[in-house]
This record gives structure tokens, sequence and C-alpha cells, in this order.
């Protein structure tokens, strides 16, 4: 464990240095202006920082009543080939529980984190974390796959390319990651599920809600990547027709 200490070190002093503190009171600002009573903050497990929770709980530790977290898987002992430990995945969902996460965040299946870890996410490697969470009935917020123009380059939007967000064929496809999460979900019945950006299902509301048939558990959220607003704008009945049925 003292590699392992030494690496949160160094991870905690990138990321609560006075910028980040400055940010945590922009942030604190905008809320307040705003006029939101909670916010939860997902922590993202690759940025060049690092990993992010320890920024995150910094921000929840100032602000309790303000901010919640969702924590990030730490993969430091496989980028390491070991050489740092870090708790496996099933401890860090206790040891997140323990500090005081309330939930987690993955995007370990965006394309462009794929390729950071270039393991399927219904791999044997990821099995022990969806066990832990689904026992511990945390919640996980999931972002699978991206809109389907990204991987085309004639309709990629130049906000998303200059984003590195363009994909190609060394680029995992869109319906192998939809395959991927589908065999985790059938895996692990009970979790509690919501998936990103309307699982990127916006352009098919047919297939959207036959996915939330098939999974009662599961919700998708309503962050907007700016294709859903395009998508649902295209039939207006249609589309208030889904949101009023699945609401």
């Amino acid at each position: 464990m003292g590699q392992f200490s030494k690496c949160v070190d160094r991870v905690v002093d990138s990321h609560v240095h006075l910028r980040d503190i400055a940010q945590i009171d922009d942030l604190v600002e905008h809320c307040r202006k705003i006029g939101f009573a909670r916010m939860n903050i997902l922590a993202l497990p690759f940025s060049e920082c690092g990993i992010q929770n320890p920024s995150c709980y910094a921000a929840a530790a100032r602000e309790s009543e303000l901010f919640t977290v969702f924590a990030a898987m730490d993969h430091s002992a496989y980028f390491s080939d070991g050489k740092v430990e870090t708790p496996s995945l099933a401890e860090q969902v206790e040891l997140h529980k323990a500090i005081g996460a309330r939930g987690f965040k993955l995007l370990e299946t965006k394309p462009t984190s794929r390729k950071d870890l270039p393991i399927a996410i219904d791999d044997d490697y990821f099995e022990p974390f969806f066990a832990a969470v689904e026992d511990n009935g945390m919640p996980m917020l999931w972002h699978a796959a991206d809109p389907e123009e990204f991987w085309d380059a004639e309709k990629t939007p130049e906000w998303a390319a200059s984003r590195g967000w363009g994909y190609d064929e060394s680029d995992v496809p869109k319906e192998t990651l939809y395959a991927e999460v589908e065999r985790v979900l059938a895996r692990h019945p009970r979790m509690n599920v919501i998936l990103a950006h309307f699982y990127f299902l916006s352009a098919d509301l047919p297939r959207a809600a036959a996915f939330l048939d098939a999974h009662d558990r599961i919700c998708i959220d309503l962050a907007p990547g700016i294709e859903m607003l395009h998508n649902c704008s295209t039939d207006p009945a249609a589309s208030r027709e889904f949101f009023c049925r699945y609401a």
C-alpha cells in the first residue's frame, strides 16, 4: 500500500492547488446564482492530472450541504503493470462507500476511454466491480458509446472532432459497446443504473422505448448532448409521447 499512498498524495497535490480551489469557488457561485439546492459531482477516471476522486471529495468536504460525489474506478494497478498497488475494484466500491460517495461514474465505455483502457466492459476484469456495486445497491451513472454521427467523419460536428471525438475503424464500434453493456446488465439485473445522455438513442425513439421496456430498473438521463436536442426536435409529437410514457 505504500506505493499506492504515494500515488494518491501526488494526485491530491495535482488537484487541490489554488487553481482548483478557485474552480470550486466558481462552481459554488454558479450553483447559488442558478438556485441549485444540491449538485452531484462526477469523478472521471482519466484526466491530465490523473483520477479526479480527490478533487471531487475536496469540493464535497468544503461544501457538504451542496455537493455529493459519484466516484470513479482507479486503474493505476493496470496501467503500471502492478507496480502501483491499489485496492481491488471490489474493495474500491467499499472504500468509496465508506468515504461517502453516493455512487459511481463510468466513462470506460466512451470510445476515447476505451482506447486509454482497452478492456471490454463485460470482461472479467470489471466483474468484481459490478458485483460489488450491485450488492451495495449504489447507483451508477454510466456513459456508454457516443452519438452515431461521431463514427462518420463527414457528419462529426467540428466541436466534437476538435475534442478527439471523431472515430474510425481503429475505435470500437457503437454497436459493440451496446452489446457489451447488455451482457453486463444481464449478469447483474439488480444494478441501479442510469445511462447518460439518453444512452445516445435519441435518433431512434422506438429502440429507446424497447430498451426501457426490456430493462424496467434502468433509467436514461436527460443531460443533453447537442444531438439529443436536434433529434427530439425532428418529430416533436413523437418525442412528447415518449417523454410522457416514460416519465
